[in-house]
């Protein structure tokens, strides 16, 4: 867990092609950002597999939600598959 905040420039390019990287490989990734400034979401957002798959938590409880709502929808994928 970090602050969400590269401290490079460059970094933010390379966490796009590491993103990128994982979901032409199949990999379904998911993000969330806890306690971070809204001016990363895009960054995470565009990160996730879809965007119902990027989880804004600033607070413990939105943060709890968000682990909720990917347990359900890891649920229902093994249910499909």
């Amino acid at each position: 867990m970090t602050d969400g905040q590269n401290s490079y420039s460059s970094s933010d390019g390379q966490l796009t092609t590491i993103c990128n990287n994982m979901k032409d490989d199949g990999i379904t990734v998911v993000t969330i950002n806890f306690a971070t400034p809204t001016s990363l979401y895009p960054l995470y957002e565009d990160c996730a597999s879809s965007p119902d798959l990027f989880f804004p938590a600033p607070t413990a409880t939105q943060l709890q939600s968000a682990f909720e709502a990917i347990a359900l929808q890891l649920s229902v994928l093994r249910l499909i598959q």
